[in-house]
């Protein structure tokens, strides 16, 4: 059933309907993001699908926990979902350029974003913490990272977390490696030019779940507690799509549907707000 709720693009070209009996209907023009969105019974969501176990693909089709709840989402709206891949530095802009209708990659929910983007509810908690090699065996706390080569990707939050803590410590880290995806990062992870990844929680649980004799994660996370969540543009014409959102992710997590997917993907529960945005701490 899945399958048969979204259509999957790695590129795609936006259509312009046009209605023979305009006397009848509103123009386009005159329709918010949510009248459009129903009006052609499908959400054009951009997403980057290198965030296992958020987001991700398996056999050519998006998976993961995020995956999974925006189809209950859009199911509820009684919409279709048409997912856009794209690399995480390009998500933004392509969302400021409507390129698609909302960011459905769960993004950290920053005081900067917010006076830009229209968030929806927490989706998954998203504390920044390290995960290392089991052969480092020299790392047993995060500040035990000073001096040493670490990772992150490139234009996210937890970048600018890990610049920050590394000024915090006896000489700061060595390097920050920036990488377009963590894919990437793992890698270099696993044979050794890396001894660290920095990377939200629930990404790092599930990177050490799939590779337990490899990989580990240092408790607790260094960075502070935060959220992360879905966007749209911040306008009078998109607000209406995400309240909508809001209500259905709402109705999810009171019903404890939430909760099943959490333990599905990555093994525990997450107390999330259910009627509020949390204000984050940086």
């Amino acid at each position: 059933m899945m399958r048969r709720a979204f259509r999957f693009i790695r590129t795609g070209t936006v259509g312009t309907a046009f209605g023979v009996a305009l006397c009848l209907a509103p123009s386009v023009e005159a329709q918010d993001l949510l009248q459009r969105v129903k009006q052609r019974g499908e959400i054009h969501v951009g997403v980057e699908l290198q965030s296992a176990p958020l987001e991700f693909t398996e056999q050519g089709q998006p998976k993961g926990y995020s995956v999974e709840l925006m189809a209950l989402v859009a199911a509820d709206l009684g919409l279709k979902i048409r997912y856009t891949d794209v690399p995480f530095p390009s998500l933004l802009p392509g969302l400021d350029a409507k390129t698609f209708d909302m960011s459905g990659s769960s993004v950290t929910i920053t005081k900067p974003r917010l006076e830009r983007y229209h968030y929806s509810l927490p989706v998954v908690e998203g504390t920044v913490g390290l995960i290392k090699h089991k052969r480092e065996t020299g790392i047993r706390e995060s500040k035990d990272i000073a001096g040493k080569v670490v990772g992150a990707q490139r234009a996210s939050s937890m970048l600018a977390l890990l610049k920050n803590y590394s000024a915090t410590l006896p000489g700061g880290v060595k390097e920050i490696k920036e990488y377009v995806d963590y894919n990437q990062a793992y890698a270099d992870l696993a044979i050794g030019r890396i001894v660290a990844v920095a990377n939200p929680l629930p990404n790092i649980l599930y990177a050490a779940r799939l590779r337990p004799t490899e990989f580990e994660v240092i408790l607790p996370p260094f960075g502070p507690k935060a959220y992360l969540g879905w966007m749209v543009r911040k306008d009078d014409d998109s607000k209406p799509l995400m309240d909508e959102i809001n209500r259905s992710l709402a109705k999810l997590n009171g019903s404890g549907k939430m909760r099943e997917l959490q333990k599905k993907w990555m093994g525990t529960e997450m107390d999330l707000p259910a009627d509020r945005i949390p204000e984050p701490l940086y």
